[in-house]
């Protein structure tokens, strides 16, 4: 979960105050790291790894995708999941599985860089759109999406699910399966982007 709220906090806030935000994050990590028996230099390099994956992840939603996403296109919802879950959590496994396996934590790169690369893709898909859908202003999507587009995105998103849902039940294992992971982008893209995040209370709810 520390690796979605990261992101999450570097997208919520200006470029300005990520220097500091890093510098707050480095002694909970060290702190976290001394705690469970880790030496100096491998906690420094996991902070490091850390790091590296929230700034590139926030950066190049920034940069390519919106300044402030809160999910309300599809584009802002592939932005993050192409740039701040997939694609920057890569170099961040690099490093973390390097220092496990130099250091002696580990006995293969390939299964390290597989086990940090997929916990970090799930807590950017899990907690980080979860941040931002709550931090945002409700509804304000509905206001900008026209009702063809939106019909069309349903659309899409059905056939995704029904293509998803015999891939797995016909030629998987079901819910056995390695691959059910993958329904978590879809579930996702239902909840975030039409289902509700709250209900306003109405001017009366309080008398």
């Amino acid at each position: 979960m520390p690796a979605g709220l990261y992101v999450a906090v570097l997208l919520m806030n200006e470029r300005r105050s990520w220097p500091w935000m890093v510098l707050a994050s480095l002694p909970a990590n060290l702190l976290f790291d001394f705690i469970h028996g880790t030496k100096i230099i491998p906690a420094f390099l996991f902070c490091c790894a850390d790091t590296v994956q929230a700034l590139a992840g926030a950066w190049l939603v920034r940069r390519f995708v919106t300044p402030r996403p809160a999910l309300a296109t599809l584009r802002e919802f592939a932005g993050l999941l192409g740039f701040a879950a997939l694609l920057s959590t890569v170099p961040g496994a690099v490093i973390g599985a390097a220092t496990l396996v130099h250091f002696g934590l580990s006995q293969s790169f390939e299964q390290s860089w597989k086990v940090w690369w997929g916990s970090n893709v799930m807590a950017v898909l899990v907690f980080t759109p979860f941040l931002l859908a709550w931090f945002s202003k409700p509804g304000g999507w509905r206001k900008r999406v026209k009702p063809p587009k939106r019909f069309a995105e349903a659309l899409l998103l059905l056939v995704s699910v029904v293509i998803y849902a015999s891939l797995l039940l016909v030629w998987g294992r079901g819910i056995m399966s390695t691959h059910r992971a993958m329904a978590i982008p879809l579930l996702l893209w239902v909840g975030l982007r039409f289902g509700l995040r709250a209900r306003r209370p109405s001017p009366c709810s309080s008398r």
